[in-house]
């Protein structure tokens, strides 16, 4: 989480995201996995830069991330989105699939 909270916080969304996919494919292709998920992927690096930009920017770096790390840990936001049966889809692990439980955090109005 803190590697994608420091992409985002020193790059545009896209380029984050995309320098994500990179590493995850990488690293998985070195352990000889095939587990990534491109929509387990899309929503952490958009819910990340969106609790991000919710923090009080005059604090410092660390401190913002410390409390986007706390608000995950206590919301479960993936579960919260989610269904156990929209993540297991098949097609979620090539291409991105809206949540079927709650819309995209940076949809929502004060989330």
């Amino acid at each position: 989480m803190l590697v994608a909270l420091w992409l985002i916080a020193h790059d545009s969304r896209e380029r984050a995201l995309d320098r994500m996919r990179r590493g995850l494919h990488g690293l998985l292709a070195r352990v000889g996995r095939d587990a990534y998920h491109e929509t387990v992927t899309v929503f952490w690096m958009r819910v990340l830069a969106h609790r991000l930009a919710c923090t009080d920017a005059t604090q410092p770096l660390d401190r913002r991330l410390e409390e986007v790390v706390a608000w995950c840990s206590a919301s479960q936001p993936l579960a919260r989105h989610y269904s156990d049966a929209r993540l297991s889809d098949p097609a979620g692990r090539r291409r991105f699939m809206a949540p079927d439980l709650l819309p995209m955090p940076d949809d929502e109005v004060g989330v």
